[in-house]
């Protein structure tokens, strides 16, 4: 298994940045790691650590690809998994803010497959939902995971994993429309992994891009994220690390994300510590990029961390679910976090917004 790891914190009475975490603090973190990689068997793992305006921690641990011995750096890409869901809750807002997506308009207004016209102006064969109720999904219930879309993924070999243009619409077509709801939208709560498949969707009608695109142009591109994509599938190519899994006998076995292109904005996302570290930056900045650009409005900002939905958390116990985010309350420190695992790799951001 490979991993990814960033920590970003600030807030308006943070103290000025540094240029660098002390020696000791890099030594514990050195140890920490080594202790974790280690326990979880984990042959590489990268880590990028934020302070208001700076990273001042940013590094690779480890090996990438254990066949090549091949170093893993913080610039080596890894499918990141849930945390996808983080980036796609960004695009949303940046609609919001453009005025193309209102978080309480309901879904069939964007998507050409229950009638709406699309931003590109592309026709598209028109289906119906088998429950009635899923046009009573808004997009606020898709981020906060109440739309009552049953959760999981529609898993698919690696060889074999669906490229084609047309895969997002087929998952919501043949899978997420043929399926009754869990529950009326609004009225319950699940993790939907398809529920950000549809919002993946939506980012897609409402702007006239695929989503691939869309998140490429709007967020790696103006943040500098050199070695993030949306097209996963170009990861060998890009230096993608090597997932593992551990085979019955205790020796690590070659294993990939397996997970087709329907899925990439809650699972598949291709990137680096030291590239979230940059988009994490920009949260904590009010959506503003390290050159000042304005990614997304202090208000969107705002809203995409607010706490709106109590939950169970991913990574054990109670939390509220923001918008593609985790808020939790550590002894009385609020931490925003994420994780995500796709097979044989992984992540985790966590911000402390306040100090």
């Amino acid at each position: 298994m490979a991993l990814g790891g960033v920590i970003a914190c600030g807030g308006k009475e943070a103290p000025p940045p540094a240029a660098s975490a002390p020696a000791p603090t890099i030594a514990a973190i050195d140890s920490l790691v080594a202790e974790s990689m280690r326990d979880g068997k984990v042959p590489g793992m990268s880590v990028t650590i934020v302070r208001n305006d700076s990273v001042i921690h940013s590094k690779g641990y480890g090996l990438a690809n254990l066949e090549q011995q091949r170093p893993m750096t913080d610039s080596t890409p890894v499918v990141i998994g849930s945390t996808s869901k983080t980036i796609t809750a960004f695009a949303i807002m940046q609609l919001v803010d453009s005025g193309k997506v209102a978080l309480d308009s309901t879904v069939p207004h964007y998507l050409a497959l229950l009638g709406a016209p699309t931003a590109a102006g592309t026709q598209v064969a028109k289906a119906t939902p088998v429950d009635p109720r899923f046009n009573a999904i808004t997009v606020r219930h898709l981020l906060t995971n109440v739309s009552g879309i049953p959760a999981g993924f529609a898993g698919e070999p690696f060889d074999v994993l669906d490229t084609a243009t047309t895969a997002l619409e087929a998952l919501a077509r043949d899978d997420m429309l043929t399926r009754p709801l869990d529950f009326a939208p609004g009225k319950g709560y699940t993790y939907s992994n398809r529920g950000f498949s549809l919002a993946s969707l939506v980012v897609q009608d409402a702007s006239g891009l695929s989503y691939e695109d869309y998140i490429n142009s709007r967020i790696f591109a103006p943040l500098g994220m050199r070695h993030s994509t949306g097209r996963f599938w170009e990861g060998p190519s890009r230096g993608m690390v090597q997932g593992y899994r551990e085979s019955v006998d205790g020796k690590p076995v070659v294993s990939a994300p397996a997970l087709g292109r329907g899925h990439t904005g809650s699972g598949m996302i291709l990137s680096t510590s030291r590239d979230i570290g940059q988009f994490l930056r920009a949260i904590l900045n009010g959506g503003r990029s390290a050159d000042g650009t304005q990614l997304l409005s202090a208000a969107s900002t705002a809203e995409l961390l607010r706490a709106q939905q109590p939950a169970e958390s991913e990574l054990g116990g109670p939390t509220t679910y923001a918008l593609g985010w985790e808020v939790h309350d550590l002894n009385g420190v609020p931490m925003i976090m994420k994780g995500g695992s796709v097979i044989s790799m992984g992540s985790l951001f966590v911000m402390r917004a306040q100090q």
